[in-house]
């Protein structure tokens, strides 16, 4: 039997009218002769929705008050009635909406009252809206097409309770003109909706279903206690059978497969339509995978959800050699429909509640925190922002905060019937310590340039050279390649001091190099204790191409991505060869395998032109994005912690278009996208193009706030840095962060405004949520975005300039914020010299990977050297060291350093200023030096003298005490 049968329960129907003026509304549209936006309140008919040029394509609400719905009731079916207030025969094609919130209000005379309020993902087009004859007609022509999607979306949400309003929103183009509540309250419009409260009521299942079951099929299902045994058919409606379950239970699952003869290898899958809306595509629905293929019995368990309760259907798939979808006809196998009733489970979730011993602390104290949780919670799980430990499963955890800002405590107590959670936000008060400032964040933005010869950053910080294209490799021989990208640091044993730095190479082939280092707190320089290439060339791996961006996970590892889609499969293992994410351990510098005996790629998270990765807390949601192609943002969620191996695909599909590259809606959904055989994995890009997923001109980067949890992402193409919030299946809160504009930047010499400009790349974030944008267009600056910015206040900042030729690229940071790392890439050779922290010259004329951190931080005082100009740091002692003072026997030395390379003239005057002999004048490279003068050439008598040293065009004195 290839049909579905519905399971018959009851229905229930209801009629709600627009009940007062204010309930239905226009809004003139934006093509409007004038004031577009205005709102009328009290029109005697609505026009749907061309009302001349004056008014445009209006926008239209109606809403519907006391909906006597109950929350998650599954909704059959639902139309919006109108009257005909007029004759209307031209083409009319309408956009209908429903207002995404728990109870609508009514409308107000405000500007855009309809328009910019927030729609619901769900929408339902009316094109060609036949014509309406005769005034005073209310029949098929004036009845909207099927609004149960709308509806569901809206009772399903978590605030919805019986009794609350519900507004349609309609646009689009044409005219087709209603009756209002004003011109004809018996004729106002007319919401029906018909609803049962569970079971698949009048649902039409997809249908699914094998062409042959000869060879297998389903021979078992044991779901808790039930369990049905069955013999062969393509496709078995077993939803008389019911299986009781409880709301927030556990339950132990066996399916077994049956074979005529000799046994086949069968993938298993099982559904579940918890929230009743006649399908099975929904977030959490798919409760079991067997995640591969197996010959015999196979058994995991699955968990109700704990605010569940209905009649429902569940859904069991068994496929020869592959993993089907709910909605497949496939060759062999079988599939099979039961009943499942869920029911309260005769327990309550726990209430999370807790306190903290104290809420105002400085940097480097701790905080014990106290357990008030009631209704006997049988786990606990913390999330302590800027913390340490940042995650807890202890009863009353300490912790330990160790920089400063405002924090945010997030627990979740649970139990065999559910799960709540308390956060408390920006609730840990941490200020700094006696110490003053110690984050790399704190700086005063340099001036706005083009760029020069040389890496510029504020006079308050200095860099160190670590890693040059051209180097030689202290491990395996070889030298390092060029193109330096993604670099990430990966803190050994959560140090701030030790660790390996990870550096991607966009070469074709591609690489990634990898250093172990450590910090001396002697020197307050780093040392590159080891530094290698990691082997990527083996029949498995075959290469990797164009290493650009990367992640580091949660849990310690590298993961490396291909930003190139070239074709050819060169060990015939069914996968392109290139395309892909690859996950390094850096203890051991090789790719990880995942059971299968052999390194692999991340082929679950799809091919295409990667970016970078971010993993996030849960350790099993990734975002990510594709920079060329489609241009698409994706998450990710793996079926278990710490293994991308396997999971559910996911692309951004938005409500609204971008405008401009500003978005017209603040809302979207995510759309599954097929993952589990080789052909979708090779193929992602484009099939998840095909299902809408939005273009957004070149994602060169996603992110997590590591304060607020929201995702933020780069579009190189529109110059702008995006962020949502991400609701599970849904997200909100769409908004450009920054960018598309000019901020006032306030620098030494006064604020300026200056242009963010386009380019976009790399992003990270700081501890403190301050987020870091590298450039890679424009002026290639660094920039920094502080916490709390907004388009109508914005907190930027100009942290840096990088070399002529080249962009900063790779950003990341120490686990106590002190220390930045960072890539120069593709700088020009003709670049100047300038002095680094350890006081060597050095030259951005190849890729190049350094350190950044304040000065106090990075470097002695005996070798430090500014980062823009010798005078604004050396003007004590210790820049200019003249010795022995007096000189012996009328011999001196001038020991100095220069930032940049250039030329020095050293002048040797009376107190009085006047010159008595220029004792040096040459070019010299930027560095340390040390240069003997005899002064008895040109002195002759007792008396104190100045040495002049001037470079970079400062000047630096010492006097002298000079004795015959």
């Amino acid at each position: 039997m290839i049909g579905i049968s519905n399971i018959s329960i009851a229905q229930t129907r209801i009629s709600v009218r627009v009940s007062s003026s204010n309930d239905d509304a226009e809004e003139r549209g934006s093509n409007a002769g004038s004031s577009p936006g205005r709102m009328y309140l009290n029109s005697s008919d609505l026009e749907l929705v061309r009302d001349g040029s004056t008014r445009g394509n209006q926008w239209v609400g109606m809403l519907f008050r006391n909906l006597n719905i109950p929350r998650r009731a599954v909704i059959t079916s639902a139309y919006v009635q109108f009257t005909a207030d007029e004759t209307n025969s031209g083409t009319t094609n309408l956009v209908i909406r429903g207002e995404d919130t728990n109870s609508a209000g009514t409308f107000s005379s405000s500007n855009n009252n309809i328009s910019s309020r927030n729609f619901t993902s769900s929408r339902v087009n009316w094109n060609n809206v036949p014509a309406w004859n005769s005034v005073g007609e209310a029949g098929s022509r004036q009845r909207t097409p099927d609004l149960r999607r709308i509806v569901q979306e809206i009772v399903n949400r978590n605030g919805w309770v019986s009794g609350n309003n519900i507004a349609i929103i309609i646009n689009g183009s044409g005219e087709r003109t209603a009756e209002s509540y004003n011109g004809s309250s018996s004729r106002a419009p007319l919401l029906v909706v018909n609803y049962t409260n569970g079971g698949g009521s009048g649902c039409n299942y997809c249908t699914s279903t094998s062409n042959r079951s000869t060879y297998e099929h389903i021979a078992k299902v044991e779901v808790g206690g039930f369990s049905n045994s069955s013999g062969a058919n393509n496709y078995t409606n077993f939803t008389n059978r019911t299986i009781n379950l409880s709301a927030g239970q556990r339950y132990n699952i066996r399916l077994t497969p049956g074979f005529s003869g000799s046994s086949y290898q069968e993938y298993f899958k099982v559904w579940i339509d918890y929230n009743g809306d006649c399908d099975f595509n929904d977030a959490g629905e798919l409760v079991y995978d067997a995640g591969s293929t197996a010959s015999s019995t196979v058994s995991g368990s699955i968990r109700i959800p704990a605010n569940i309760t209905r009649r429902t259907r569940m859904r069991v798939s068994m496929k020869y050699n592959g993993a089907a979808t709910a909605c497949e006809n496939f060759q062999d196998g079988e599939v099979e429909d039961y009943t499942v009733n869920i029911g309260s489970g005769g327990g309550t979730p726990p209430v999370a509640a807790f306190v903290a011993n104290r809420t105002n602390i400085r940097v480097g104290q701790s905080v014990n925190f106290s357990n008030r949780s009631t209704n006997n919670p049988s786990s606990y799980s913390w999330v302590f922002s800027g913390g340490s430990p940042s995650a807890s499963t202890a009863t009353n955890p300490v912790v330990t905060y160790n920089r400063a800002g405002r924090f945010t405590v997030r627990l979740t107590a649970r139990n065999a019937y559910g799960s709540d959670v308390e956060t408390k936000t920006s609730y840990i008060t941490v200020s700094p310590s006696n110490g003053g400032c110690n984050k790399i964040s704190c700086f005063t933005s340099i001036s706005p340039t083009s760029q020069t010869s040389r890496l510029i950053i504020p006079s308050s910080h200095r860099f160190q050279m670590l890693m040059k294209q051209g180097d030689s490799y202290t491990t395996g021989g070889g030298n390092v390649p060029g193109n330096h990208d993604f670099t990430g640091y990966v803190p050994i044993n959560n140090s701030s001091t030790n660790g390996y730095l990870s550096v991607n190479h966009e070469n074709t082939p591609g690489g990634v190099s990898m250093m172990r280092l450590s910090y001396s707190n002697t020197s307050k320089l780093w040392n590159v204790n080891s530094n290698q290439a990691v082997d990527f060339y083996n029949n498995n791996l075959v290469t990797t191409t164009r290493n650009c961006s990367g992640g580091i996970t949660p849990w310690g590892t590298v993961i490396t991505c291909e930003e190139t889609y070239n074709s050819g499969d060169n060990n015939n293992d069914g996968y392109e060869d290139v395309g892909w994410c690859v996950e390094i351990d850096p203890v051991t510098k090789r790719v990880k395998s995942y059971g299968n005996g052999k390194q692999e790629k991340l082929w679950a998270l799809g091919r295409m032109r990667h970016e970078n990765v971010v993993v996030a807390s849960d350790r099993r949601t990734v975002y990510y994005g594709e920079d060329g192609g489609t241009s698409c943002v994706y998450k990710f969620v793996a079926n278990s912690a710490q293994n991308l191996s396997r999971g559910r695909l996911y692309v951004l599909k938005l409500d609204g278009r971008l405008s401009g590259g500003n978005p017209t809606r603040s809302t979207g959904r995510w759309v599954q996208v097929p993952n589990n055989t080789k052909s979708d994995r090779n193929n992602t890009s484009s099939i998840a193009s095909s299902l809408g997923g939005n273009n957004f001109s070149g994602v060169e980067d996603v992110e997590i706030h590591p304060i607020n949890g929201k995702v933020y992402y780069t579009s190189k193409g529109n110059g702008r840095v995006y962020r949502f919030n991400d609701n599970g299946s849904t997200i909100s809160g769409f908004e450009v962060f920054v960018g598309g504009r000019s901020y006032p930047i306030a620098t030494n010499s006064g604020t300026v405004n200056e242009s963010w400009g386009g380019g976009n790349d790399n992003l990270a974030f700081d501890n403190d949520g301050n987020l870091w944008v590298l450039q890679d267009g424009g002026r290639d600056y660094i920039w920094m975005v502080e916490n709390g910015h907004t388009q109508s206040n914005p907190k930027v900042k100009l942290f840096g300039s990088s070399p002529n030729g080249s962009e900063p690229t790779g950003i990341t940071f120490s686990p106590d914020g002190r220390f930045m790392f960072l890539s120069i890439q593709h700088p020009s050779f003709w670049n100047s010299s300038q002095t680094d922290a350890a006081g060597n010259s050095v030259r951005f004329n190849k890729s190049s990977t350094v350190v950044i951190a304040l000065n106090k931080n990075l470097g002695t005082l005996n070798n430090r050297t500014t980062q823009t100009t010798i005078a604004q740091e050396a003007t004590g002692a210790q820049a200019m060291k003249v010795f022995p003072n007096p000189p012996a026997q009328g011999k001196v030395n001038v020991a100095f350093a220069t930032e940049y390379e250039g030329k020095v003239v050293i002048d040797l005057l009376t107190t009085q200023g006047q010159k008595i002999t220029t004792l040096f004048n040459k070019h010299l490279q930027a560095g340390k030096h040390q240069l003997a003068f005899d002064l008895n050439r040109h002195v002759s008598q007792h008396q104190n003298l100045l040495i002049v040293v001037t470079a970079n065009g400062k000047r630096q004195t010492s006097v002298i005490n000079y004795q015959k």
